[in-house]
């Protein structure tokens, strides 16, 4: 029994909003060297002017949780962050990590130590929504936790 391609164009036409719903849901956490912020979300009254998006004014990086260090665990986190019109975070959150759980309250504390200029629309400060993705690579990048954490007590 041979299917038409009425049928099988058919069959793809429904299949297409799945496919599409799964792509949109898809976390890609590009390599370090790529990194930098970029706006998900505007939060601003009008759709048809882009603000000048904030500036980073201090990064913290965050430490190696001993535990994954130990395991030589690798992993990535997305925090998703909200600016407020003064600079400020104001809410951060894990919005997807990879392992679970392990990395997410290192990158978490580490976003909520960020500091920002303000974005501006029309030369007044607004609100954004942003994400910062942090990549956990055995490679030396960030110190273990245990270090950072002898560190602050000489």
């Amino acid at each position: 029994m041979n299917k038409s391609p009425d049928r099988r164009f058919a069959f793809l036409l429904l299949l297409l909003p799945v496919l599409v719903f799964c792509i949109e849901r898809a976390v890609y956490v590009p390599e370090p060297e790529t990194l930098s912020i970029e706006p998900i979300e505007m939060i601003i009254d009008s759709p048809f002017l882009l603000p000048i998006p904030p500036e980073i004014k201090k990064r913290v990086e965050p430490c190696y949780p001993d535990s994954a260090f130990i395991a030589k665990l690798n992993g990535q986190v997305l925090i998703e962050i909200i600016i407020d019109s003064s600079g400020s975070i104001i809410e951060a959150r894990v919005s997807a990590s990879q392992p679970e759980v392990i990395f997410d309250s290192v990158a978490l504390d580490a976003a909520w130590q960020w500091k920002f200029l303000p974005a501006l629309m029309e030369d007044k400060p607004v609100e954004v929504r942003y994400q910062i993705p942090f990549i956990f690579k055995l490679d030396g990048r960030y110190k273990r936790c245990s270090e950072v954490k002898e560190g602050q007590h000489e």
